[in-house]
């Protein structure tokens, strides 16, 4: 261990330091909080250590840098490179050519490691799987080696590695799907909210498949995606009729759904992230480094942004079964990848040469010029005196302005952009900076959901008709992102969301299909029952309305109008600070439950009930953020609702009397 830290110039102070943590170590044990005796320890390193893992890692150094100095363990040979070595942690795959040779070169590699480090390595269950390799050459190997030897698939990384595609897909996607069945039902006697139900599938459900995509982004068929998301869908409506559309779900939480997984889109995004990797010219991995090899003279970070047509024939034919998909992938979604169409303002003009018979984009390049964006500002395309006294270019870039300027006319580029002047996507400004960033699946997903019109689904109309207004996307728009980060209190978004997709069913719509039901309401029975009678007009509930819209300008010292569209789902209204939108949003939310707690009752909650539940989760508030390290919000609403406490006491002095049905609350389902 010394001799390997030194190797890679640790200081030698750390080093003493690091030893001095293993030299003697000593442990107790507590029992029913008394501790034993200290004890020594003669394991090496403790079970949970942190640096376990960091010196297994260097540990296993010696024996990686032995097998790939090793000229006898031969590996596959692209261009320059050997590749024959991945290692994850304890987890080493080995790709081999010339397997009697290397196997004898590796088994000897083995030994001798093990003699010097203790580090002895199990043959037996060792997995190998041979490939194109004669029968009787596969017998003579089984008789020298005593390795695990398969037939069909070896497993590394939890991931099952075949022979064939049909295969690859069926033991592991099969599996997967198999696995995920199970989970859910036996998730399905547990009581959870249906918020509940979309945290879980995200939280659990969603990494584990997006592990499987990211190590094996094979074709999948669209059977499996239509299997797997009525499983997952199944599951987040307990197994009952859904009320709400899956693509009104599976919208962003900003762009009026939930975030609901679809895995297909999460599928196609993993193909975009990959091919977003191949756009950055620093920290490439390996796979992206052998296919730049095998491309040579071209360039896939061009390739990516010509037109197909204009592709050269053939000049795919090298790369990866999986990186060709990826590739047919982004073709496909290259309009929402692109802010001006087909032709992207992120271009390298080596894109061109493509293109333009004898276009040179070396002597632009000379010249500083590498995208297209650079010949662009937010009037549309610079004329050729702009870009000549901004790149000090010769009258000689005439002629090559032109037909660059000649083809983007031609492909509605100049029109479009004059019109638009949009902003370079996300995936563009890589393309342009040539920079990697985490989160690539984000990217490449949100580039995958992108509208340009944000879509009006069959509730917006519902709510245009009850409030006898035209609500702009602009305004459903400021409703959704309103909902972003408003609280952390997932009954209340649960509730305000429900609300928003008229997700209950009233006693007007029940009468449509139940014919022994009646539409009449059930709390003042004098009215039919229709949506916005039973959350808004229903006469036994204006009173309390009118009481939440005094309490509410009282906590927040703004009026709040008495506005169905503002209270309901926060249309419009005065202009607030995010601080007041945050108690506004609380208070109207938690009035909106009290109300769905008694549906089809006859009851109307008081003012009492609703303080003492605001008071109950400023509480839970404050035990989130002292025991559990929540970071309060810039602007506590908090705040607000502890000054109206001290304005209450200073003013009131006298405290309200408390009715049974506020003395028995506990807790909110």
């Amino acid at each position: 261990m010394s001799e390997v830290m030194a190797k890679f110039s640790i200081p030698p102070e750390f080093v003493k330091v690091f030893f001095s943590v293993y030299a003697s170590p000593s442990a107790t044990v507590c029992f029913a909080g008394f501790h034993s005796r200290a004890f020594p320890i003669t394991n090496g390193t403790r079970q949970g250590c942190p640096l376990s893992p960091l010196l297994y890692a260097l540990v296993l150094e010696p024996l990686a840098q032995m097998i790939r100095q090793s000229d006898d363990v031969r590996g596959i040979e692209v261009g320059p490179q050997t590749h024959k070595l991945n290692l994850f942690a304890d987890d080493v795959l080995l790709t081999l050519t010339s397997p009697k040779t290397s196997l004898e070169a590796l088994t000897n590699i083995l030994h001798e490691y093990g003699t010097f480090s203790y580090h002895k390595i199990n043959f037996s269950k060792t997995q190998a799987l041979p490939v194109n390799i004669p029968d009787d050459v596969l017998t003579t190997l089984k008789q020298e080696f005593s390795f695990d030897w398969r037939t069909k698939f070896l497993t590394y990384l939890g991931i099952k590695l075949a022979l064939s595609p049909q295969v690859l897909f069926d033991i592991n996607y099969g599996k997967l799907l198999i696995e995920i069945k199970t989970l859910l039902r036996s998730w399905h006697p547990r009581r959870l909210s249906w918020f509940g139900r979309i945290a879980a599938v995200k939280m659990t459900i969603l990494p584990k498949i997006l592990y499987v995509f990211r190590a094996l982004p094979i074709f999948i068929p669209r059977a499996f995606f239509s299997t797997l998301q009525g499983v997952v869908n199944a599951f987040l409506w307990n197994y009952r009729r859904p009320r709400i559309k899956f693509p009104v779900l599976s919208r962003r939480i900003e762009g009026g759904g939930l975030g609901v997984p679809d895995f297909a889109k999460y599928s196609r995004a993993v193909h975009v992230a990959a091919m977003i990797v191949c756009l950055g010219y620093a920290s490439r991995p390996q796979w992206a480094v052998m296919e730049a090899i095998t491309l040579t003279p071209h360039d896939l970070r061009v390739l990516l942004w010509v037109p197909p047509p204009n592709r050269p024939r053939g000049v795919f034919t090298s790369l990866f079964a999986t990186t060709t998909l990826s590739l047919r992938i982004w073709d496909s979604m290259f309009l929402k990848i692109s802010g001006t169409g087909p032709v992207s303002r992120a271009a390298p003009l080596r894109m061109f040469q493509y293109i333009l018979p004898h276009f040179n984009a070396q002597c632009w390049a000379t010249k500083g010029v590498f995208n297209l964006c650079q010949l662009t500002d937010k009037c549309g395309v610079l004329e050729f005196a702009s870009v000549q006294s901004k790149f000090h270019l010769q009258d000689s870039y005439f002629l090559s302005y032109c037909q660059l300027h000649s083809y983007l006319r031609t492909q509605g580029f100049t029109a479009f952009y004059s019109i638009h002047k949009p902003p370079l996507t996300l995936i563009e400004s890589l393309g342009v900076s040539q920079l990697l960033l985490k989160g690539l699946i984000s990217i490449g997903l949100n580039a995958i959901m992108k509208d340009r019109e944000l879509p009006l689904w069959r509730y917006h109309s519902a709510w245009e008709k009850d409030l006898k207004r035209s609500i702009e996307p602009e305004l459903w728009a400021a409703v959704f992102r309103r909902d972003v980060g408003v609280s952390r209190n997932a009954t209340l978004l649960e509730t305000s969301r429900k609300v928003l997709y008229r997700w209950y069913w009233t006693p007007d719509k029940t009468s449509k299909f139940v014919s022994s039901s009646s539409s009449v309401c059930w709390r003042c029975s004098s009215q039919t029952g229709t949506y916005m009678h039973i959350w808004w007009q229903c006469p036994l509930l204006i009173p309390f309305w009118t009481m939440v819209v005094e309490f509410a300008t009282a906590v927040v010292g703004t009026p709040i109008p008495m506005d169905p569209g503002f209270i309901l789902l926060g249309l419009g209204g005065p202009k607030l600070t995010r601080q007041q939108t945050r108690m506004t949003f609380h208070i109207m939310s938690t009035a909106l439950l009290l109300i769905a707690q008694r549906w089809k009752s006859d009851t109307v909650p008081s003012m009492g009930l609703l303080k003492t539940y605001m008071t109950r989760d400023r509480t839970y508030d404050s035990r989130a953020i002292e025991f559990l390290s929540v970071t309060p919000p810039k602007q506590d609403p908090w705040e607000l609702w502890d000054i109206y406490l001290v304005k209450q006491c200073v003013h009131g002095g006298v405290s309200r009397p408390v009715d049974r049905e506020e003395a028995s609350v506990s807790e909110v389902k």
